[in-house]
């Protein structure tokens, strides 16, 4: 298995978080949740709102690479929307 934790820092509030759009979201629980590639995801908010974390747990590292390629142009739209709205990001991999 592997975790990947993504953590974002905003600077106020009232800058949303970079999601995907809820067709990019349906694609995702078709191809990795209800496949069983993606075992696990969930988003924590800090109590001020300023942090957020978001956990996944892949069945192995083979199916999160497949996900990395298959949205890969969205990385490149995430970290442009981060960076205009000064929003900090940084991601750990963990393998069990």
């Amino acid at each position: 298995m592997l975790t990947v934790i993504r953590t974002s820092i905003r600077p106020h509030i009232s800058i949303a978080f970079w999601n995907f759009k809820q067709e990019q979201l349906d694609k995702i629980k078709s191809t990795y949740d209800d496949t069983g590639k993606r075992i696990s995801f969930k988003i924590s908010i800090s109590e001020d709102g300023l942090e957020e974390i978001r956990e996944t747990i892949w069945d192995h590292t083979d199916s999160q690479l497949e996900y990395d390629n298959e949205f890969n142009s969205y990385w490149w739209e995430r970290n442009q929307y981060n960076q205009s709205f000064r929003i900090l990001s940084d991601v750990v991999f963990l393998n069990s």
